[in-house]
């Protein structure tokens, strides 16, 4: 054999023990990490928690449970029961307020409450369906889906079909504050920023696609993205749009993407390609964080690289929401009526 083709057989020898010690690395790093991992019990819930936020202190989530549903409050460890009804639509909680849509038989009702639970008040009575409400304690908005008007024969003017309207409730005023014309599945409002209003938003279409828009008070709405299929959207403390998307560099269904705009420009770029499809978005200090993926654990974004990386779990444990330096997650054994919740510190 000559002397080449000895050093390339040795050169291959060498890359194969390097590829093998830094795979043993990485599943000693993972072993490490896991082992390190502690589930602190949170509370006993009757259901999964969903929508679930940290907000000064408190965890506020919806649980659905059997013929109703429950606005939930957690400080402590004591779980306090702020609202049931026979359904809730959406829940948006602040530092200094609850909010969320209450349905009671044919009824639909804008409500809020401290997050003490004191104080429930009711903020509006919609005649349409409410879609969605969001509050950052000075301010309110939501979303009503309006029926398209029965066409009659002294109508000259044909009929726009169904319409979802904007509106917003600050210091006792409401007022409608835009119209988008066209009927939605889901929506969710995710901040307010210049006036403009964030929306992420499903299209009540035969093939479900998700927009988002700005809705201004004196300016039509601004469509800045549109993705195929249901995205999950939050509007970061650093004032930048994050939702989920098909991934830009996979052809398979699988495989998903984060996609972010600043509030300013409203252009959309990639920042994490790769993922699992799916997931919700949740802003912890450790930066963005995708829950309830197609895997056993969370992903956070690291934008610098352009990937996700998978943050340690343990088996027990499903991650279902974030907040402050924690996962909320529940036992992925459970019983009807009994979810045991904890809380996971983010590595």
């Amino acid at each position: 054999m000559s002397r080449s083709g000895e050093a390339g057989k040795v050169w291959r020898t060498l890359l194969i023990w390097i590829a093998a010690v830094v795979v043993a690395g990485i599943a000693a790093y993972a072993y490490v990490m896991r082992t390190r991992l502690v589930a602190t019990p949170l509370c006993v819930a009757e259901a999964v928690p969903e929508k679930a936020r940290f907000v000064a202190g408190n965890w506020v989530w919806l649980e659905r449970s059997g013929k109703s549903a429950a606005v939930v409050s957690v400080r402590g460890g004591r779980r306090s029961l702020i609202a049931r009804h026979d359904r809730i639509a959406d829940l948006s909680p602040s530092a200094s307020l609850i909010a969320w849509i209450a349905g009671d038989g044919e009824t639909w009702t804008i409500r809020t409450a401290k997050p003490d639970g004191t104080e429930v008040r009711v903020i509006a009575e919609c005649s349409g369906k409410p879609l969605a409400v969001w509050t950052d304690g000075r301010q309110m908005a939501w979303l009503v889906d309006v029926p398209a008007k029965v066409a009659t024969a002294a109508s000259f003017i044909p009929s726009l079909g169904r319409t979802t309207e904007l509106w917003r409730s600050r210091q006792g005023e409401t007022v409608r504050a835009g119209v988008l014309a066209e009927g939605l599945a889901s929506a969710q409002i995710l901040g307010v920023r210049e006036g403009a209003y964030l929306v992420s938003c499903v299209r009540d279409e035969g093939i479900r696609c998700s927009v988002l828009y700005a809705i201004g008070p004196h300016v039509p709405p601004i469509r800045f993205a549109g993705e195929v299929g249901w995205v999950s959207a939050l509007l970061s403390s650093d004032g930048l749009i994050y939702w989920t998307a098909p991934s830009r560099g996979s052809n398979s269904l699988l495989t998903g993407c984060i996609r972010s705009a600043d509030t300013s420009s409203l252009t959309p770029a990639t920042v994490a390609d790769w993922l699992p499809a799916g997931g919700r978005l949740v802003e912890t200090k450790r930066g963005i964080v995708v829950v309830g993926v197609g895997s056993e654990t969370a992903w956070r974004i690291d934008a610098a690289k352009r990937i996700g990386v998978p943050v340690p779990m343990l088996p027990a444990e499903w991650p279902v929401g974030g907040g402050d330096d924690v996962l909320l997650t529940v036992r992925r054994a459970k019983t009807p009526g009994r979810v045991v919740v904890n809380t996971v510190r983010l590595p």
